[in-house]
């Protein structure tokens, strides 16, 4: 139960870091994949726990699919950075 409580902690930290960070103007792209991968990790979450009839399933699967998908825009971006 712990971790359940720590991986919605973090979702939403990462979440609201990037949500309320100020970005560059051509940045604007980024905060509607943060949005998209907030959104689609809760219709993911519970289109999986529907199909599974396992509720704990959405406790797990929403808090990462929304770490993975936040961060996979920053990695994307670091990795395009170090290329430059």
């Amino acid at each position: 139960m712990i971790w359940i409580i720590f991986l919605w902690l973090v979702a939403f930290v990462v979440f609201f870091i990037n949500r309320f960070t100020v970005k560059a103007k051509d940045g604007w792209m980024e905060n509607q994949i943060v949005w998209g991968g907030f959104l689609s990790g809760l219709v993911v979450g519970g289109v999986g726990s529907t199909l599974s009839r396992n509720w704990i399933f959405v406790l797990y699967v929403v808090p990462l699919f929304i770490i993975l998908s936040i961060s996979g825009v920053y990695f994307s971006k670091l990795i395009r950075n170090i290329r430059s």
